[in-house]
């Protein structure tokens, strides 16, 4: 069963309450939401911290994370 959606005040993108929770979880921790995108079935949140940067994928049929990586900024 898909999770309920809610709109994450931010971008205005509804998105998957999972996905909001983890987009708010990583401003708790210290991470700028740069970019929230919707597509193939995936929500992309992109972050930032310091020289870091951070990209958390989730799926929009289940919420369950598919991906969380991150990697120094090269800028």
């Amino acid at each position: 069963m898909a999770s309920a959606a809610i709109a994450y005040t931010n971008t205005g993108i509804v998105i998957p309450a999972q996905a909001s929770e983890i987009a708010k979880q990583l401003e708790a921790e210290g991470w700028s939401i740069v970019e929230v995108e919707v597509e193939d079935g995936e929500v992309e949140i992109e972050a930032e911290k310091g020289d870091m940067e951070r990209e958390v994928v989730v799926s929009l049929d289940t919420g369950e994370v598919l991906e969380d990586e991150t990697e120094q900024d090269d800028d």
